[in-house]
């Protein structure tokens, strides 16, 4: 069991108490702002004729592919996986761009992970489009997969060959060793395993319903695929976890923690580094809080360090609906970077109409952030986004669980704002993630 002081004997405090309030911006500012950008998104679809494929997954047991050609058009692009040949709630992937696989996490107890090749089909018919197949190795199923080593696997990352797993049920994160060919080596056991706790453990937390135990929300490679970071919403900690050299999970290690806001609720992390070798700054998104904090990575431990305060996710005035039981009614979820660092990007849940994506500016100088503008995202319980991966994520997936719909919005690199496309999937159940994805099989 590993305690949430780092092994160096230090707890860091970083994050403060207090928190930056963004300039106030109205209702119709919002609506002006999305209408001003209306004409600028058609311009860009006419001169963006790429597809993109996209990976939607959801509680209700199904895993698919989509294809996604701007302007407008969203359609499946392959087999379904289904009853719970991917586990039965599916709610995470990620991508082995080296290979055709994508390793779909299914949030049942005891955690599974589900190795999936995709490989072209060339169909019959001349001049048809080319479609993908899915299909998970060793078979699917409840008794299928991997072990993650813990209950309700949450995220995945990928570095050095190593498939890294957040256990957000059991509070834990562990490490799969994968082979030359993408497969897991081992299915019956992670090759590490770290189960974190609460300090002083047994503590609950300011937000008693989330803050009972540890809870693993995410794992996050920085651009360095040195250290691996683990938000835990239940302990106020980010985790950081070794990645050897060797590329062997066996070696993994837990090698410091850092302490943010007491009931903040870290979710996700997400990074940022203009070039290799240049400095590297993070993003942590707080569910609890509805915050945005900015950190800069020590180059020679990976330790955290906060720049600024944190900064409210939500233009001033606006009511987190805060509740001391439950936290914000108004609550942050994903969280990405721009490819060129100018933006960051923050999902908002909670509106009862509509949700937001945050557009938060980037000071390129001190990593600092400052909120911009927020943008409907064309549904509710924006659970999960993800950013194009073309050179200027000009398209954004989001996944909003409650109306069981996935949005594509057209992004402006220039100043950062997002227009809803008429490109829509409105009909998936309980849909939590939307993942563009690359590969060899991606490039149709």
């Amino acid at each position: 069991m590993v305690n949430l002081t780092s092994t160096d004997g230090k707890t860091h405090g970083q994050e403060e108490e207090a928190v930056t309030h963004s300039a106030k911006t109205s209702d119709a500012d919002t609506t002006n702002g999305e209408e001003s950008s209306t004409k600028k998104a058609k311009s860009l679809a006419k001169t963006t004729t790429k597809s993109f494929h996209i990976m939607v997954a959801g509680y209700n047991g199904a895993a698919t592919p989509y294809t996604f050609t701007p302007p407008s058009s969203l359609v499946v692009a392959g087999n379904t996986l289904q009853h719970e040949m991917a586990g039965d709630q599916p709610s995470w992937a990620s991508f082995y761009s080296n290979q055709s696989m994508a390793y779909i996490t299914g949030e049942n107890e005891p955690g599974r992970v589900y190795a999936v090749n995709i490989t072209k089909v060339t169909p019959k018919k001349e001049g048809s489009a080319k479609t993908l197949s899915l299909k998970v190795l060793g078979g699917g199923g409840s008794d299928g997969g991997a072990v993650t080593g813990g209950d309700g696997p949450v995220a995945s990352c990928i570095a050095r060959g190593i498939l890294f797993i957040a256990n957000y049920g059991s509070g834990s994160a562990s490490a799969l060793q994968l082979d030359e060919d993408g497969s897991i080596v081992d299915d019956d056991a992670p090759s590490a395993l770290f189960n974190f706790t609460r300090v002083p453990e047994g503590s609950i937390g300011p937000v008693a319903s989330r803050q009972d135990h540890s809870y693993a929300h995410q794992v996050a490679a920085d651009p360095s695929e040195r250290w691996v970071y683990v938000p835990d919403l239940g302990a106020d900690m980010i985790h950081r976890l070794s990645i050897p050299e060797s590329g062997s999970a066996c070696e993994v290690d837990v090698v410091g923690s850092t302490k943010v806001a007491a009931g903040s609720g870290p979710r996700h992390i997400a990074f940022y580094r203009k070039k290799a070798g240049d400095h590297i700054y993070a993003y942590l998104a707080s569910e609890l809080s509805t915050t945005l904090t900015a950190f800069r990575v020590h180059e020679s431990d990976g330790d955290l360090q906060i720049i600024g305060k944190p900064v409210f996710a939500l233009p001033a005035g606006t009511d987190p609906g805060a509740n001391k039981e439950n936290g914000n009614t108004r609550t942050t979820s994903e969280v990405a970077v721009s490819p060129d660092g100018n933006f960051v990007y923050v999902g908002t849940r909670g509106d009862p109409k509509e949700d937001h994506v945050a557009v938060f500016k980037r000071n390129s100088s001190d990593g600092s952030v400052v909120f911009k503008q927020w943008y409907h995202s064309g549904g509710k319980n924006l659970r999960h986004f993800s950013l194009s991966p073309d050179a200027d994520a000009l398209y954004l997936a989001a996944a909003h669980q409650d109306s069981g719909s996935v949005t594509i919005l057209a992004r402006n690199k220039t100043d950062g704002s997002l227009t809803k496309t008429s490109a829509v999937i409105s009909d998936f159940e309980q849909v939590a993630f939307a993942g563009f994805f690359t590969g060899a099989a991606a490039d149709l």
